[in-house]
C-alpha cells in the first residue's frame, strides 16, 4: 500500500465542525492547513500532532500504520530542521493511541445503546428463554413462519437478533455488543428461565405420546389410549433441527397395512410382515430399548428405497439416508439429531461402531469438551431407533445381533419395478391414509400394554411386550408375535455363528466328537486351530485368529449365549491342569424347539401357496380387520380428555 503525500492530506474527509473551548478546532485546522508543507522550529510537534489527527480521522483504521506515518515522515522531511525520527514516532505513536481511545469511547457508547436496545426488543411475545433438562441454555422464538428451539449461542438465534434489530432501527447491530446481548441472554436462561424437558420428534407427556410434526403451525399428534388428535404446541417440548423436514397430518381413514404393497418382503411370509409392521409402528413409541432393524437382499431388491420409506413415515428428514462413518466419535452427533437414523449400504464396521450403536439401543449419553480452553463439558443423551441395510447381514458382533430385527428383501422382478417418480407419487398418495393406520394402531397398543405378560426370555424384553401389545392391535395375538420374533432370534444366532470363526469351529468340533469335549484352554486352542486350518479353511495366521490361551476364552465368553441357543453349552472350571473348558451338546433347549419349527414353517410355506398372503390381499388382511372397527371415529379436532400441559 502507497503512502499519503502531503498533496492528499489537504483533501481527507472534513472532521466534525463541534466548537470546543478557546477556539481550540480552529487552532489545530490552522496549524495542520498551514504547515501541512512544513514548518518553522518552535512548532514541529505542535503541526505533526495536528497532522496526524487530521489524518486518523479522516482515514479508515487498515491505514494508520505505514501510509500514515509515511505521510508524517514525508512531511518532516519538508521542515527546514527536521524532527529526530525517534521523538516524530513518539508523537504518532501517543496521537494515535489518543485517537483510538475517543473511538473506543464512542463505540462503547453506542454498542451500550445498541444493547439495550435489542434487550428491550426481546419480549416474552417473541421469544421465552430458558433451560433444558441437561442444563443447556434455549430460546423458544418466533419466525415469521413458525415458534422454534434453538440453542442461544447458535447462529439461528444471532441471525434472527440481526434482523430483529435491523427491523426496529434501521441499522445493523455490532458483532461485540451482539455477544454480550447473547451473554446476557445466557445468564438470563439459566438463573432465571424456567427448565424445559427437550425431546427429538418423539415424547411421552403423562399418559400420551406427543409426536411433532414439525409443520409451520407447530402442531403436534397426541396419542393416548382414547385416540389422537392434533393440536398445537403451546410451550417449548421438542429440539428443532436444520434437517428436519414437516410430516403430513394423517387422514380420517387409512390402514397400516397399506404400508406394505410398497416394501418389497419375501412373498407371502407372514412372519416378516407382521414383525416389519409392528417395527415401524414401535418407532413412534419413545424411551425403550427398540431392536436395530437390519435389512438385507441382493441387488435391486429395494433396500435403500425400504429405509427411505420408513423414514418419511417415522422422522422426515433432508437427507433420508445416512452413511455410517468408519469413526466411531462421530455418531454421537448423528444418533442426537436424528430420532430415526438409518445407515444406507453398510458393510463391515469395527467393534467400536457396533458398540456405538448397541448403546444407541439401549439408551447412551457421552460428554464431550466445549472449548480446548475450559474444563465445560457439553453433554448428549439419546435413545434412538437404528436401520442398517446392505447386501449381506452386516451386523457380525453377537452383543449387536441379539439386539437386532432381521428383515430380507426379493429382487424386484423387471415387470414389476417402478420409477422413483411413480413410487413416491404413489406413497405420498397414501401417506396420510398409513399415518392414521399407525396412530390408531398405537393407541389401541397403549391400551393393550398394561395388560400383556410377555415371557421376557428374550434380550429386548421391552421391544417384546411393546410387539404384543401392537400385535394384538393389529388383529393378531401375542403368541403369533412371539414365535415370529423367536425364529427370527434364531436366524440371528445363526447368522452370530456362522459370521464367527470361533464359533464356527467349535460347531464343527462338537459334530465330529459326537457333542462332547473336555480339556485344558490352551488343548482347546490347538484343537480348534488344527480343525480351523486343515477342514474349515480358516487363515489361523491372520491376527483376528487368537494365538493365546486367553484370548481363547474371551473370544468363546462372546459366542457363549449363541452356541447356547444351538444346543451347545460351554462351562468352565479352574483345576490343578488350569482352566479345563467341556463343550457338550444338550438336548430340549427352548430355541431349539423354535428353530426347527421355523425350519418346518419355511418348508410348508414353500410347499402350500394357498396359506399365502398375496400382495393385493395385504391391504384387506387380519392385521387390520380390528383397527379399521375400532378406530373409525378415533380422529377428532380436540379431546377434553387429552393432556394439556404443554399443548
Amino acid at each position: 500500500m502507497k503512502p499519503h503525500t502531503l498533496d492528499t492530506i489537504a483533501k481527507f474527509k472534513e472532521p466534525s465542525t463541534t466548537i470546543a473551548k478557546d477556539g481550540e478546532i480552529q487552532k489545530s485546522d490552522k496549524l495542520w492547513k498551514t504547515g501541512a508543507t512544513g514548518t518553522q522550529k518552535g512548532k514541529r510537534n505542535a503541526t505533526a500532532a495536528s497532522i496526524l489527527g487530521r489524518m486518523f480521522r479522516g482515514l479508515p483504521k487498515e491505514m494508520w500504520g505505514e501510509p500514515a506515518w509515511g505521510a508524517l515522515k514525508e512531511w518532516n522531511a519538508a521542515n527546514d530542521e527536521p524532527l529526530d525520527e525517534k521523538e516524530l514516532r513518539s508523537i504518532y505513536e501517543s496521537i494515535k493511541k489518543t485517537v483510538e481511545a475517543d473511538q473506543d469511547d464512542k463505540q462503547e457508547m453506542e454498542g451500550g445503546t445498541q444493547a439495550d436496545t435489542l434487550l428491550a426488543l426481546c419480549t416474552e411475545k417473541n421469544c421465552i428463554l430458558f433451560h433444558d433438562q441437561l442444563g443447556e441454555p434455549y430460546v423458544y422464538f418466533k419466525t415469521p413462519k413458525q415458534w422454534i428451539v434453538r440453542r442461544i449461542g447458535s447462529s439461528d438465534f444471532q441471525n434472527w437478533l440481526r434482523q430483529l434489530f435491523y427491523e426496529h432501527t434501521g441499522k445493523a447491530i455490532g458483532d461485540t455488543t451482539l455477544k454480550s446481548v447473547t451473554g446476557l441472554l445466557t445468564c438470563k436462561a439459566l438463573y432465571e428461565g424456567a427448565e424445559h424437558y427437550l425431546y427429538n420428534r418423539i415424547a411421552w407427556q403423562g399418559s400420551a405420546i406427543v409426536y411433532n410434526l414439525c409443520n409451520k403451525s407447530g402442531q403436534a399428534v397426541v396419542t393416548d389410549e382414547k385416540g389422537y388428535s392434533v393440536m398445537s404446541l403451546k410451550e417449548p417440548l421438542f429440539r428443532h433441527y436444520r434437517h428436519q423436514r414437516p410430516q403430513v397430518a394423517p387422514a380420517s381413514k387409512g390402514a397400516v397395512s397399506d404400508l406394505l404393497q410398497f416394501v418389497n418382503l419375501k412373498e407371502g411370509n407372514k412372519d416378516q410382515e407382521l414383525l416389519f409392521l409392528v417395527y415401524v409402528i414401535s418407532c413412534f413409541i419413545p424411551d425403550f430399548p427398540h431392536v436395530i432393524l437390519v435389512v438385507s437382499g441382493e441387488k435391486g431388491s429395494a433396500k435403500s428405497s425400504l429405509l427411505k420409506l420408513v423414514r418419511r413415515i417415522i422422522d422426515p428428514a433432508k437427507p433420508l439416508l445416512l452413511g455410517l462413518s468408519e469413526n466411531p466419535d462421530d455418531l454421537p452427533q448423528q444418533l442426537d439429531h436424528n430420532y430415526f437414523a438409518p445407515y444406507d449400504n453398510v458393510s463391515r464396521f469395527s467393534r467400536k461402531i457396533s458398540d456405538r450403536l448397541c448403546r444407541a439401543s439401549t439408551g447412551d449419553g457421552d460428554t464431550k469438551r466445549k472449548l480446548y480452553s475450559d474444563d465445560d463439558d457439553f453433554v448428549r443423551e439419546y435413545q434412538r431407533c437404528v436401520a442398517l441395510n446392505g447386501i449381506n447381514v452386516c451386523a457380525r458382533e453377537p452383543d449387536l445381533l441379539e439386539r437386532c430385527l432381521l428383515i430380507e428383501l426379493e429382487r424386484i422382478p423387471k415387470d414389476k419395478r417402478k420409477t422413483e417418480k411413480q413410487l413416491w407419487e404413489e406413497f405420498d398418495e397414501a401417506l396420510p391414509r398409513i399415518l392414521n393406520g399407525i396412530f390408531s394402531v398405537l393407541s389401541d397398543a397403549i391400551g393393550k400394554y398394561s395388560t400383556i405378560k410377555a415371557s421376557g426370555r428374550n434380550r429386548m424384553a421391552d421391544f417384546e411386550q411393546w410387539g404384543c401389545a401392537i400385535a394384538e392391535a393389529l388383529g393378531s395375538s401375542s403368541t403369533e408375535f412371539i414365535e415370529a420374533y423367536e425364529r427370527n432370534l434364531g436366524m440371528q444366532n445363526r447368522e452370530a455363528i456362522n459370521e464367527n470363526d470361533i464359533a464356527t469351529v467349535i460347531v464343527g468340533l462338537m459334530d465330529r466328537e459326537e457333542g462332547y469335549w473336555e480339556g485344558t484352554t490352551t488343548e482347546l486352542l490347538e484343537v480348534l486351530t488344527k480343525i480351523a486350518s486343515e477342514e474349515e479353511k480358516i487363515d489361523v495366521k491372520n491376527r483376528a485368529w487368537p494365538k493365546r490361551a486367553n484370548t481363547l476364552g474371551k473370544r468363546i465368553r462372546e459366542v457363549q449365549s449363541n452356541l447356547l441357543e444351538v444346543g451347545i453349552q460351554v462351562t468352565s472350571q479352574h483345576k490343578n491342569v488350569g482352566s479345563v473348558i467341556t463343550l457338550k451338546r444338550i438336548a430340549n433347549h427352548p430355541s431349539l424347539t423354535v428353530m426347527e419349527e421355523d425350519s418346518t414353517t419355511e418348508s410348508q410355506e414353500n410347499s402350500d401357496n394357498d396359506a399365502l398372503i398375496s400382495k393385493t390381499d395385504t391391504k384387506v388382511s387380519s392385521l387390520d380387520s380390528s383397527q379399521e372397527q375400532a378406530k373409525k371415529d378415533a380422529v377428532t379436532d380436540s379431546d377434553s380428555s387429552l393432556p394439556n400441559s404443554v399443548l
